[in-house]
């Protein structure tokens, strides 16, 4: 199964992946975690600008592919920022104001850190695909999250959940 989670900068992306896959190991699941910003980063180097749009495309395209070939050997496939052919779909959202506070927050951040490049990118943003799950990451728990991406997912959930 592949669960694809998509949303703008600083909406909770990677903190969820690595939660989802965390929980699903903890119940002994395989699976493999697939943050389509580190594909983009092995095709060009990113930090000052946005990034080109042609390579983010070949990018979110390899993701998807590694998704397709991971599935031959992993129960779940948890993906970042790519929407592979038969995903369930997660979208997350949240305030411009939560974001901006989330990326200045973090030292990592390249030119996402700028409030204008976040307001522009926040204004355009519309996920692809029909999502099976919203979730206002500014008022849902990470924990909580998980829980309802496994309940969505058609995961057991268990009282240690």
């Amino acid at each position: 199964m592949v669960i694809a989670v998509t949303g703008p900068i600083a909406s909770g992306k990677t903190t969820l992946c690595v939660a989802l896959a965390r929980e699903l190991r903890r119940r002994s699941r395989t699976v493999v975690r697939i943050d389509t910003d580190e594909v983009y980063e092995q095709l060009e180097e990113r930090g000052t600008t946005a990034g080109r749009a042609e390579t983010w495309e070949r990018a979110r395209r390899l993701a998807c592919a590694f998704a397709a070939a991971a599935l031959d050997e992993v129960e779940f496939v948890v993906i970042e920022g790519a929407l592979p052919a038969g995903a369930v779909v997660v979208a997350l959202q949240t305030t411009i104001d939560t974001a901006l506070v989330r990326v200045d927050a973090d030292p990592t951040r390249g030119v996402s850190r700028d409030p204008a490049v976040l307001r522009e990118a926040y204004a355009s943003f519309a996920p692809d695909g029909e999502p099976g799950l919203v979730v206002d990451t500014g008022t849902t728990s990470v924990e909580d999250a998980v829980g309802l991406v496994l309940e969505r997912a058609g995961v057991e959930v268990d009282a240690r959940t």
